[in-house]
């Protein structure tokens, strides 16, 4: 079995933190809707999880930030399967989201070293900080790391996940949902 050097686990590492982030986008967009909601209560409303369209009654601010991750993980299954039309069609809302944004870099003394830091800048309030994180960090994956790193999404719970580098190059994120995805074929064929 081969070693992972040094520099690929730590990009592993920042693709972890991607998938991570990816990950808890829905409770980000729900804190979101909750600070709107305590500074306006007679005009937003409180969400209840029981209703299928809650996802719809988010404040705009938080609806990009699930609209940004939903676009993300269909991209990166898009791009799994080889589907070039529809990893197009799933990248669409990201390049809205960053169409007319601007950037500003600058260069910060860091732990001895010159650092480039840089940072978003927009007009518009229903582009929230977190979703621009997501987006920067889907264009790292894009142009810079998905020769190292293979990220996947779940055929189960639509997770995404960074795959094993060495391996059977799996298509769901853990054993449980392998699992559970083979009950559902095996009951599906005793129908």
């Amino acid at each position: 079995m081969a070693k992972i050097e040094p520099w690929e686990q730590r990009i592993r590492g920042e693709m972890e933190r991607f998938v991570h982030q990816l990950g808890i986008a829905i409770d980000m967009a729900v804190h979101t809707h909750y600070v709107y909601q305590r500074s306006d209560p007679d005009n937003i409303p409180e969400l209840d999880f029981r209703d299928p369209s809650w996802v719809g009654k988010l404040v705009q601010p938080a609806r990009k930030i699930v609209d940004i991750q939903h676009a993300i993980r269909a991209a990166i299954q898009a791009e799994e399967d080889g589907d070039e039309e529809a990893f197009v069609k799933a990248t669409k809302p990201i390049s809205e989201f960053v169409d007319r944004m601007t950037v500003r870099l600058q260069s910060v003394w860091s732990q001895g070293e010159i650092r480039l830091s840089h940072e978003h800048i927009s007009d518009e309030k229903e582009r929230p900080f977190i979703a621009f994180v997501l987006v920067e960090w889907f264009f790292d994956y894009q142009m810079r790391y998905k020769d190292v790193v293979h990220l996947g999404v779940c055929r189960q719970c639509t997770k995404a996940y960074v795959k094993p580098k060495h391996g059977q190059k799996t298509r769901y994120c853990s054993a449980a949902c392998r699992q559970k995805a083979y009950r559902e074929r095996k009951k599906e064929t005793e129908v």
